[in-house]
């Protein structure tokens, strides 16, 4: 039978399609390659990474950073720290794309074969020495020491080539991060003026508690969130509005600070020193929780990729929970207990609480939102299984032991009872705030598949 002839069209078709799927498959084959060539950062010690998070401990400690800017500081490093190792965490994906204003980070796919512990250190120190703005001499030194040793130990074990291409991956890295950290409205709320508002108009407005005039970081709630939608997107609002008559729920609130000072047992007493997280003595709040993050790496032998994976989840949750609650509580301005008690409950004029009052308004509690978000966070990467925490063991402290991070999230919380700073809705409702935000952060990043 005579064959009929191939129409043009079809021709160029068929080419077309062969052509195609050699390009597919060439494409699969690089592909497959670059993961088999790339190592897994399963391989890796944490310690870098542990190793880091302490220094800015102590840097942020040193420096006397205040509560919502070391939650930025630890939050921008935990950062580029994960999107250093996340090349080789197979199944995981870069956060550019899913924080805001995150971008041009680099493709390591342009870089040579690369050791993560460079990358990782040379990422850390980068943006460490950056994010403070201005640093004490000691400070700088001891990070480029720091630096110094993790990357001469760590170069001695390969080729100048990926020594090169590491240190360089992780320096780029570094500079995707601090363009979006200059540009996340922290310069700008440095230069904006705020009028406290005056307790004469209203008598539940915040007023100050001690030397202190201006309440701390007032314009804090205009920083860019990083996993919510907005500063005000998991606000949980007061249900309990200020008042003065002693039958009503908010004299009632009062009463119980009171009555909590005058009968603490001394477990109570050591839980309100132990959260209390005094800028200048301590890491802060956030610090508390990085703190415990460290001592988990070390403890349970982690690996590299999943000591970032934790301090990423952990500490953009608790950046996110800062916002969340300076947003509010600039919003309602409410005085704190010690003000309330001494002017409108009879015969406590005169009432202190166990720990001083800081310089801002009291609801939410900070320390229940940003700690409710942290054992949300760790609970739901590691799971509920007890630890030992050692964080203040510095200050003279006994470490405490938990059942779980929700335990410690609990405890933090009522810890700011005990001490007379907060009102109870102030620490329940923040706690509320506090899981909303990680709720947030678990809808909107995705590390992996």
């Amino acid at each position: 039978m005579k064959r009929k002839p191939i129409s043009i069209m079809r021709y160029f078709y068929s080419v077309f399609l062969i052509v195609f799927s050699i390009i597919i498959l060439e494409s699969c084959s690089k592909q497959d390659s670059y993961v088999s060539y790339q190592p897994v950062a399963t391989n890796y010690s944490a310690k870098v990474a542990a190793d880091w998070m302490q220094a800015l401990r102590k840097v942020v400690q040193s420096e006397t950073k205040n509560p919502p800017q070391a939650s930025r500081i630890y939050a921008y490093a935990a950062i580029g720290l994960y999107e250093a190792v996340m090349p080789g965490m197979p199944g995981y994906k870069s956060l550019e794309g899913q924080i805001p204003d995150l971008t041009n980070l680099p493709n390591s796919r342009s870089y040579g074969r690369l050791d993560y512990t460079i990358a990782a250190n040379e990422a850390l120190y980068q943006i460490s020495s950056k994010v403070f703005g201005s640093l004490k001499p000691e400070n700088l030194a001891m990070m480029e020491d720091l630096h110094a040793r993790y990357l001469g130990s760590a170069s001695a074990t390969v080729s100048a080539d990926v020594t090169g291409e590491s240190k360089y991956f992780g320096k780029m890295i570094a500079e995707a991060v601090m363009n979006r950290a200059n540009n996340d409205n922290f310069a700008a709320t440095r230069n904006l003026s705020y009028i406290v508002p005056s307790p004469a108009v209203n008598p539940g407005f915040w007023a100050p508690t001690n030397a202190v005039l201006t309440p701390l970081e007032p314009h804090w709630g205009k920083i860019k969130c990083f996993a919510m939608a907005k500063s005000d997107a998991c606000t949980i609002l007061s249900a309990i509005p200020f008042n003065t008559d002693k039958n009503s729920a908010f004299y009632k609130q009062a009463e119980e600070v009171v009555t909590t000072s005058q009968h603490l047992t001394g477990d109570q007493k050591a839980i309100a020193h132990w959260w209390a997280d005094n800028s200048g003595q301590t890491a802060t709040p956030p610090g508390h929780w990085v703190a415990i993050a460290d001592q988990l790496a070390v403890q349970r032998n982690m690996s590299l990729g999943k000591a970032a994976e934790m301090y990423a989840f952990l500490n953009i949750a608790m950046a996110d929970a800062f916002i969340s609650c300076w947003d509010e509580k600039f919003k309602l301005n409410l005085l704190r207990p010690v003000t309330y008690i001494r002017n409108f409950t009879p015969g406590n004029t005169s009432w202190s609480p166990l720990i001083a009052t800081p310089p801002f308004p009291e609801y939410p509690s900070g320390h229940s939102v940003a700690s409710a978000a942290a054992g949300e966070i760790l609970t739901h990467l590691l799971g509920n299984s007890s630890f030992t925490d050692s964080s203040n063991v510095h200050l003279g402290l006994a470490p405490r032991t938990y059942n779980s991070f929700t335990e410690a999230a609990n405890e933090a919380a009522l810890s700011r009872l005990y001490g007379g700073i907060h009102f109870r809705e102030a620490i329940e409702n923040g706690m509320k705030q506090g899981k909303e935000v990680s709720k947030a952060l678990f809808e909107k990043l995705k590390l992996s598949n």
